[in-house]
C-alpha cells in the first residue's frame, strides 16, 4: 500500500501566468471595453484568492520569511487594487 501523496502546486507555472495577467491587465487599465474589464476583474479576483491561501500557508510554515510574506501581500494588494479599476470600469460602462 502507497502512502498518502503530498499534493504541490505548479508554483512556477502560477506565478508565470499571474506575470502574464498582470500585464495584460495593466496594458488594458485604462482602455478596457466591458468585456475585458469583466474578464480582468474575474480572473484578478480568482489569482487573488489563491495568491491569499499561498501566502497564508508559507506564513505557518516559514514564520521567519517575513519579507517574503511581505512581498506577496504587497502583490495581493496590488492585484485588490487593480480588479477595483476593472470594477468601476465596468460599473461606468453599463451606466453609459
Amino acid at each position: 500500500m502507497q502512502g498518502a501523496r503530498i499534493w504541490l502546486p505548479n508554483i512556477e507555472g502560477f506565478f508565470t501566468s499571474l506575470g502574464r495577467l498582470l500585464e495584460r491587465a495593466e496594458g488594458q487599465r485604462n482602455t478596457a471595453s466591458y468585456d475585458s474589464a469583466e474578464f480582468f476583474s474575474r480572473r484578478l479576483r480568482e489569482n487573488e484568492r489563491t495568491l491569499v491561501s499561498l501566502t497564508l500557508r508559507i506564513g505557518e510554515a516559514f514564520p521567519n520569511e517575513v519579507e517574503v510574506i511581505s512581498d506577496l501581500n504587497e502583490l495581493v494588494f496590488l492585484m485588490n487594487e487593480l480588479s477595483r479599476d476593472f470594477d468601476r470600469t465596468r460599473n461606468v460602462l453599463l451606466l453609459l
